[in-house]
């Protein structure tokens, strides 16, 4: 798809009364760990990139990411980046990981999933999560709001915003606890798949991926 979505879709329908229908997704790990990257980024973004609503900038990253990986696996470019060379795209994509802070972002997203998935009942609802994720001290602030106090919460994280606004290395993120809460029910492989994407992302801003 011109989103970036890569995958080879099977739809069979089975000889039973009634009849039913069965659909196997084939994808290589590569264009697996895209279509994840989608999913998560999309629920803690509370956007549906894979219908391709949201932030123009991370859809585009996204496109870029994909066709860096078709790269990689020896496929075809998407069609509307088959007129860029290679290091043109390599260039692009390194810029748009460095301005969303993609790398950081996904950092502190695990943090905090790992952190509600420990400490959170999942019997409580809608309460959000102010972190602060400090790479140059490696360390994680962390306050939860209740769901009566998000307008609290959100002064919170634009009064830390402004205060770390020309600091990259510390990153600051407000989250829903019931969207990262559903990570775990969607993404049993949550972990696994985001900790090789971001091993992929570090590879490609190193010039170590292609």
């Amino acid at each position: 798809k011109e989103d970036g979505y890569r995958s080879i879709h099977l739809v069979y329908k089975l000889k039973k009364d009634p009849s039913l229908f069965l659909e196997i997704q084939l994808r290589s790990q590569l264009q697996h760990i895209w279509a994840t990257g989608v999913e998560v980024f999309g629920t803690l973004k509370n956007s549906s990139f894979k219908s391709g609503h949201g932030s123009k900038r991370w859809l585009d990253f996204f496109s870029l990411l994909s066709s860096i990986f078709a790269i990689k696996e020896g496929t075809a470019t998407l069609s509307k980046q088959q007129a860029r060379n290679q290091m043109d795209l390599l260039q692009s994509t390194q810029q748009a990981i460095n301005d969303l802070q993609v790398i950081e972002n996904l950092s502190a997203y695990t943090t905090v999933y790992n952190i509600i998935s420990k400490n959170t009942s999942t019997g409580r609802k809608g309460s959000y999560s102010l972190i602060l994720l400090d790479s140059r001290q490696s360390t994680v602030s962390f306050k939860t709001y209740s769901a009566n106090q998000l307008e609290i919460a959100v002064q919170a994280y634009l009064d830390l915003e402004k205060e770390h606004l020309n600091d990259k290395q510390k990153n600051v993120v407000l989250v829903n606890t019931g969207d990262v809460k559903k990570l775990e029910e969607s993404y049993p492989n949550y972990f696994m798949d985001t900790k090789t994407l971001v091993r992929n992302l570090s590879l490609i801003m190193v010039n170590q991926f292609i």
